[in-house]
């Protein structure tokens, strides 16, 4: 049972009519619950258009509405998925994520994911499009994520687009209820500052723990995936075979800075090379030609 008592509430407006998938909305809010380090604590499908994702700390209620209306738009929209947060205890310890930086953190995360053509941030008056969404919740520092959905057949997509698009008398009508709200929002004085403040801060703090890592001093040089770190280190030992002292000072350089294959291979190289002259006696011709320079 939940023992969060003051929600915050914002959601994601829909004004044609669309199919969503509660439970993938589940999985992606527990994603950012993830992705802000908070481990997820249950995930609960109350219905088929409700469910609620908790941690040890917060915990964030989903659910879908028909004919919702909102502040600011004339008519009800077709769908609204609201998005509601609250914490579960009264003094979460300290590096655990604000409320509305939890909340807002999983609206972004479900824009991407649904597209909505508005979102509804805590205030009754904050009625954001898309753009301004976009605007209010991206740095100029963001990376593009790769799209993790795959479209398998592209005319089936593409006819399924040319049928979402709205007549003339429609886009029209659309774009007027979007500037009147837009006006009413600018009168108001009503822009998405508290939003970009949470993504400013989130970003701020990223930069002093990247900072702190960096101070140290000690470099990661580690490859990303198990095998080619096994392949340094396969590698490390076939080099000890022919030079000891080389392959003692690369596996220090891989318990210190981590596994590299590049440095690895370098190494192996130069370390062939070098045991071939030695085997062909280049190596003492070329001592006895330096020598004989520096005399």
């Amino acid at each position: 049972m939940s023992t969060a008592t003051n929600w915050l509430s914002s959601g994601l407006a829909f004004l044609g009519t669309r199919s969503v998938d509660i439970v993938a909305v589940s999985n992606r809010v527990s994603n950012t619950f993830d992705t802000l380090g908070q481990a997820v604590s249950g995930i609960r499908i109350l219905s088929d258009g409700s469910a609620q994702v908790s941690s040890q700390h917060h915990e964030i209620k989903v659910e879908l509405h028909e004919g919702y209306r909102l502040t600011g738009l004339g008519q009800p929209v077709a769908l609204y998925l609201s998005v509601e947060a609250a914490r579960r205890t009264n003094e979460p310890p300290e590096g655990t994520p604000a409320l509305d930086s939890l909340l807002a953190h999983a609206l972004k995360a479900l824009q991407r994911m649904l597209s909505a053509d508005y979102v509804q941030w805590t205030q009754p008056g904050m009625l954001l499009n898309n753009a301004d969404f976009v605007m209010a919740t991206t740095q100029i520092q963001d990376v593009p994520v790769r799209p993790r959905r795959v479209e398998t057949d592209r005319s089936a997509t593409a006819e399924h687009r040319c049928q979402r698009l709205p007549s003339i008398e429609e886009t029209n009508e659309r774009l007027q209820k979007r500037l009147t709200q837009r006006e009413a929002l600018e009168a108001a004085g009503a822009e998405p500052d508290q939003l970009r403040a949470i993504f400013a801060a989130c970003d701020a703090a990223e930069a002093k723990e990247a900072g702190d890592d960096t101070s140290s001093g000690v470099e990661d040089i580690r490859e990303e995936t198990a095998p080619l770190r096994l392949a340094v280190w396969m590698m490390s030992f076939i080099i000890a075979l022919f030079a000891l002292p080389v392959a003692a000072a690369l596996i220090v350089v891989n318990l210190v800075k981590g596994e590299n294959l590049r440095l690895a291979s370098q190494t192996a190289a130069l370390t062939g090379t070098f045991v071939a002259f030695q085997a062909y006696g280049t190596t003492a011709q070329a001592m006895t030609v330096l020598q004989s320079i520096g005399n």
